[in-house]
């Protein structure tokens, strides 16, 4: 027990509760399980003493006359560095950890929050989004995953990334949704760009108007209508030249139920229109009635059929 209890993989066991009842038992019952358990808890506040190890084994040597002695200190010291050394690792992981805000909106929801700057977001349904509160006064970055609308304080550049491109603005007010491969983008004040790989190639995007692109490749260009956010927050899904299982795929984090619809359905483009987030059976009506489907509704399951 005394050499395994000082390496470091049985120190992480100990870190993270997962010593058994016998490991636990003896190694609370070693003389030196006090100062570790000391050193865990001088790595929670991510304080740790700097230590020098030529100064502290000079001073060691100096202090005393007893070779042996100076060797049990020395290793003691050094076990004693170790376990600081995996203490302090995992505290930095669980600094990193904490310092990362996570905030999202379930399905059938929308969530509005406001950024450490005063700068507001609204989620969409099923939409993430993921900062680092520590860094975020000096860089305004965040990650976005689904749909969101931003009224951004003006300021430092807000640059806001998702798996299909980039947005960076000063200060505005825009709608982002990345859904699959395909990202949309529309400025309702100010000006915003977008860029993919490339920062020196950035599209912009100016109030009123509208881009969306598939697969990093701006493939529309659209003039919206003017109002201060979209539809979505005032609880209105709205659609312009988008296929249908698009609208299939709102219903369903809007309500949160399951669609099951025919193969046929995909052959629908170009699809303009909309549906309201507060009556399922309407929506349903509204999108599929206008091409002569007909849908049945069993608890959190739709069926679309002719």
């Amino acid at each position: 027990m005394k050499k395994k209890y000082t390496k470091d993989e049985f120190l992480a066991k100990w870190l993270n509760g997962d010593l058994n009842k016998e490991e636990l038992k003896a190694f609370q019952a070693e003389e030196d399980f006090e100062t570790f358990k000391a050193i865990a808890e001088l790595s929670k506040d991510m304080k740790p003493p700097s230590l020098n190890r030529t100064k502290v084994l000079h001073e060691i040597e100096q202090q005393t006359t007893s070779v042996a002695k100076i060797r049990t200190l020395r290793r003691k010291w050094m076990t004693y560095a170790a376990a600081a050394m995996v203490l302090l690792a995992f505290g930095i992981s669980f600094l990193l950890q904490n310092s990362m805000v996570t905030i999202s909106a379930p399905v059938a929801t929308t969530h509005s929050l406001i950024l450490p700057d005063g700068s507001e977001v609204v989620l969409n349904a099923a939409s993430t989004i993921t900062y680092n509160k520590e860094e975020y006064s000096e860089k305004r970055y965040l990650e976005l995953n689904g749909e969101a609308f931003f009224k951004v304080e003006k300021g430092s550049q807000f640059l806001v990334e998702t798996t299909n491109g980039k947005i960076q603005v000063l200060g505005t007010s825009f709608n982002v949704s990345a859904r699959k491969k395909r990202l949309g983008v529309s400025c309702y004040s100010g000006l915003v760009g977008v860029f993919f790989q490339d920062a020196s190639k950035m599209e912009q995007v100016a109030q009123n108007n509208k881009i969306i692109a598939q697969n990093g490749e701006i493939v529309e260009r659209i003039v919206i209508k003017q109002q201060v956010s979209p539809e979505w927050t005032r609880g209105n899904s709205r659609f312009y030249n988008v296929e249908l299982v698009e609208v299939v795929e709102e219903i369903e984090r809007q309500y949160n139920v399951t669609i099951i619809y025919p193969s046929s359905l995909n052959a629908i483009k170009d699809y303009n229109g909309g549906f309201p987030h507060d009556d399922l059976r309407g929506a349903l009506q509204i999108i599929f009635g206008a091409f002569d489907y007909q849908f049945e509704i069993k608890g959190k399951e739709v069926r679309i059929f002719k």
